[in-house]
């Protein structure tokens, strides 16, 4: 049952995406159809594990900060969807705990998704990458794909203009 909804919701959020953001997905061949990968992803507003994970073909496992997993509707979703929790502030053998989790997922054929940058973007610009990702791969042999976000930056889910979910969007569809 928890797979059909986490498949129902997954095929609900790709539809809700369609509608309100025009995505172009370019090098979609570099994700293999099978076994384990490494999506790094830069950061630039709130919604973009949404959108990246609708905007792939397979099951996409995100490393979430444990801040926002704990709020009650996201705390639903993201385990519905298979969220990894991780805190910056966390005690170090429960922080490799995660990262280990997340090599697991890779290990057994499936496909991670971390935002490198570890926060998202005050400016618009990228942000230098955590260690994280370094420590998931080691050993492992699946491929890391770098994906870049762009158009993002100035909806109503960025800190553009400084502020957060009180702006307008500029256009719908988004960008």
């Amino acid at each position: 049952m928890t797979r059909f909804l986490s498949w129902l919701v997954w095929r609900a959020a790709r539809l809700v995406t369609r509608l309100f953001y025009r995505i172009r997905v370019d090098g979609r061949q570099h994700l293999p159809e099978t076994g384990g990968a490494l999506l790094v992803c830069n950061h630039l507003s709130l919604i973009d594990g949404f959108i990246l994970g609708t905007a792939v073909d397979r099951r996409v496992r995100f490393i979430m900060d444990e801040g926002y997993h704990r709020r009650p509707l996201i705390r639903w979703f993201a385990r519905l969807m298979g969220v990894i929790p991780v805190s910056p502030t966390q005690r170090p053998r429960d922080l490799i705990r995660s990262l280990r989790t997340a090599s697991d997922v890779i290990r057994e054929g499936g496909v991670v998704g971390i935002f490198a940058e570890g926060q998202i973007t005050r400016t618009g610009q990228m942000l230098p990458f955590r260690r994280g990702f370094e420590r998931i791969m080691h050993g492992l042999d699946a491929p890391v794909i770098p994906v870049c976000l762009e158009g993002l930056w100035g909806s109503l889910f960025s800190f553009a203009r400084e502020r957060f979910l009180w702006k307008w969007p500029a256009r719908i569809p988004y960008p």
